[in-house]
């Protein structure tokens, strides 16, 4: 979000972010001329803030843009005169079923879906395609109200790619969560190994971790023998990220993606992606060009085609070269902050509150 709220400020926006605090944060602070209020925690601001809200921010603004990180403010329930703007990055439901076992998996995707809906006659900025119809599909949002704006990446997306700097390393970079599917990557690049039959290491690079869920994946590792060859790497800053430019695929069989911005990253460094053909993937992974599909939740397939790929040097090239070359013609900020302050335009004028 800041990306967006820097480069609206610089085109004389007046702009209040309101967002949960943490400890040692300021309450208030003033940054780049952006009013920012942290308030309560993330466990406890959706309770508060329509009371906050009303004894403190009513009144004071043209336009509120409601965001759904994981969960909204539940803008529409406290506020029937400024007009909302929803921008929601993905939809979480399937996310309930991996969290917690039935029937409360049911209760939380019923009630996170009746949250969403609140904003269906909102206008709605969401970054896929694959999002906006799931919106539209759904949970009945107005086609002609629901807007895609990619996301953008906050990497350099000029490099030399030297395809014999690589080595024989392939590559997971994500969450460990249940519906990553982490486990597919892992099987994949067992049964490739077992067929390639050379040297090749498994770097599963991280910034998150669902405790018990790896603790199954490290006892897969043991059952399959793969001890020596599957390495587990904490997360990579962004100064860091060159680092993985060495890696030659990287294993991407998520259950449900919300865009695939990780492979973006590595397309970045001429890296490109194995993927199980679901829908929301396809946003950013283009067939043959950054990336080959198949068929979905089938770890076997994955490592075939990753055997394939590598297996076929002239093959291998034209797919970095192209994951390389579909990264360069990508979106920036700065052309979706236009965009973004065009649909702002769009609803001021339509409630008659542009100044």
């Amino acid at each position: 979000m800041w990306n967006y709220i820097k480069r609206l400020q610089q085109k004389w926006y007046q702009i209040t972010w309101v967002w949960s605090g943490f400890p040692g944060a300021k309450e208030k602070e003033d940054k780049e001329w952006v009013e920012i209020i942290r308030i309560w925690s993330i466990n406890n601001i959706y309770f508060k803030f329509p009371k906050y809200y009303k004894e403190h921010l009513q009144w004071n603004f043209d336009v509120i843009v409601d965001e759904a990180g994981w969960i909204p403010l539940f803008a529409p329930l406290f506020e029937k005169d400024i007009p909302i703007i929803f921008l929601i990055h993905h939809i979480s439901d399937i996310e309930w079923d991996f969290k917690y076992s039935f029937p409360i998996s049911k209760v939380f995707k019923y009630i996170y879906r009746k949250i969403i809906s609140l904003y269906r006659n909102c206008y709605t900025i969401t970054v896929s395609q694959s999002t906006k119809e799931e919106l539209v599909g759904v949970y009945w949002f107005e086609k002609n109200k629901v807007f895609e704006i990619e996301n953008a990446l906050d990497i350099d997306l000029n490099h030399n790619i030297d395809i014999h700097e690589k080595k024989n390393e392939i590559l997971f970079f994500g969450r460990i969560m249940p519906m990553k599917r982490v486990e597919h990557a892992i099987q994949a690049f067992g049964y490739f190994k077992n067929k390639m039959k050379s040297d090749y290491k498994l770097n599963i690079i991280w910034p998150f971790q669902d405790g018990s869920y790896m603790e199954s994946l490290r006892k897969l590792v043991q059952e399959l023998d793969l001890e020596k060859d599957v390495v587990f790497q904490w997360w990579l800053s962004l100064e860091e990220r060159e680092k993985i430019h060495k890696n030659k695929v990287l294993l991407f069989p998520s259950h449900k993606e919300w865009y695939g911005l990780v492979v973006l990253e590595a397309n970045v460094y001429g890296i490109p992606a194995i993927w199980y053909d679901v829908w929301w993937v396809r946003d950013s992974i283009k067939d043959g060009i950054n990336g080959f599909r198949v068929e979905k939740h089938n770890f076997k397939a994955m490592g075939e085609k990753l055997y394939r790929v590598l297996q076929d040097e002239e093959v291998y090239k034209q797919l970095v070269t192209s994951s390389y070359e579909h990264i360069k013609n990508h979106t920036t900020w700065e052309s979706n902050a236009d965009m973004f302050e065009n649909i702002i335009k769009k609803v001021l004028e339509e409630y008659d509150r542009w100044v």
